[in-house]
């Protein structure tokens, strides 16, 4: 992994990171101008910074702390799809009836918000509740993070052991 620098050119040391992505089953997924402008409207201190090169990727500040690196993925793309395929076949080991609530996203998955958790997110998890709280209010969906699980709106659908 490159060395990632703050908003202010600071290298910031990645340390604890892992993956959150909310899994959407209505329509195209939000751009990240969007979420950019529904968590300003929450917490102004929030900016995306899109990468120059590709609009679906970026990094996610929240004052001049690197919470996460945030992309967009539809379906059809290949990161997108082998995520689902990767998670069905995980699904399909356990022995919770809940699996089938994540199955049926999944299998109607039409795309994903992924962030990739860096130390400040870790450090503070709970501002990053902002954009989760933002996607259930406004998409269909479940949040799945690594290692933990499924979650909806409640909590906890279903555990990845």
């Amino acid at each position: 992994m490159p060395p990632l620098w703050n908003i202010n050119g600071t290298k910031v040391e990645p340390h604890m990171s892992y993956y959150m992505r909310y899994i959407m089953t209505d329509g195209a997924p939000p751009s990240l101008t969007s979420i950019e402008t529904a968590l300003k409207h929450q917490d102004s201190a929030f900016a995306v910074v899109v990468d120059g090169t590709d609009d679906t990727a970026g990094d996610l500040y929240h004052r001049d702390d690197l919470y996460a690196e945030i992309e967009i993925n539809q379906r059809g793309d290949p990161l997108c799809d082998e995520d689902i395929e990767d998670f069905e076949e995980e699904l399909n080991k356990q022995d919770d009836p809940n699996r089938s609530i994540a199955l049926d996203v999944l299998k109607q998955a039409t795309g994903m918000v992924v962030l990739h958790v860096l130390r400040a997110g870790h450090e503070d998890p709970a501002r990053l509740n902002v954009l989760w709280d933002w996607l259930f209010q406004t998409r269909a969906g479940l949040l799945q993070i690594d290692e933990e699980g499924f979650f909806n709106v409640e909590g906890r659908v279903v555990s990845l052991l």
